[in-house]
């Protein structure tokens, strides 16, 4: 039976910086494909992620001072979304934290 899952979408250089997105699936692996497909992402290679991220400090940090990806409950993949406003492929990063209560934090860049 599928799990009701809530994401909370952070896109910091996009014009819709926020959004939530609900969705029903059935474990993590499916919960990130969804959420890619509902991004249009396509992932090109996983960014290792051995420490804390964002770093401490930083400008991402200081935007977002609650959101920390753990490497032990993230996933950071890098790759590219479709832009269908002018046909090309924007080279991004993204990364999914899962949360308590089927919460899904993320993260655009």
């Amino acid at each position: 039976m599928a799990i009701k899952y809530s994401a909370t979408i952070l896109k910091p250089n996009y014009l819709m910086t926020e959004l939530d997105y609900n969705f029903d699936a059935n474990n993590n692996e499916e919960c990130a494909k969804i959420i890619y497909n509902f991004l249009q992402f396509t992932s090109t290679e996983q960014y290792l992620n051995e420490v804390p991220f964002p770093v401490k400090g930083g400008k991402l940090n200081k935007a977002y001072p609650e959101l920390v990806f753990e490497p032990n409950k993230s996933i950071i993949m890098k790759g590219y979304i479709e832009n269908s406003f002018n046909n090309n492929k924007d080279n991004v990063l993204v990364a999914l934290k899962y949360c308590e209560n089927n919460n899904i934090d993320v993260l655009v860049l």
